[in-house]
């Protein structure tokens, strides 16, 4: 991912609901809220209007971008991607069983 210096947030945002089946006016109260949504993304833009964000990175592009309306955001957090962690070094058998750790090799059943 060389070249890509932007930081990756997760946006808590509430979004419109199109309930797309019909429904009874008494049934309207139960449904009339706001669905909450969240995104995660390389911050692309984020002032008074909004945030935009881009999921997908490919030929020094953005794809599958998305511009929340900064009325509809909750909260814009940094995720921190995390880096490998170094192996650590065999330890050999015997260093085990003095440990207490040693777990001899299980024997393999045939089927």
């Amino acid at each position: 991912m060389s070249g890509v210096k932007l930081p990756v947030v997760i946006v808590e945002w509430l979004d419109a609901v199109d309930w797309e089946s019909p429904i009874a006016l008494a049934e309207v109260g139960t449904r009339h809220r706001p669905e909450k949504v969240l995104s995660i993304g390389w911050l692309l833009r984020d002032d008074a209007d909004g945030v935009t964000i881009g999921c997908e990175y490919y030929d020094e592009m953005f794809r599958r971008t998305e511009f929340i309306p900064r009325v509809n955001i909750k909260a814009v957090t940094p995720y921190h991607l995390a880096k490998p962690r170094a192996k650590k070094s065999p330890i050999n058998a015997s260093e085990e069983q003095q440990q207490g750790t040693y777990m001899p090799p299980q024997p393999q059943l045939l089927r």
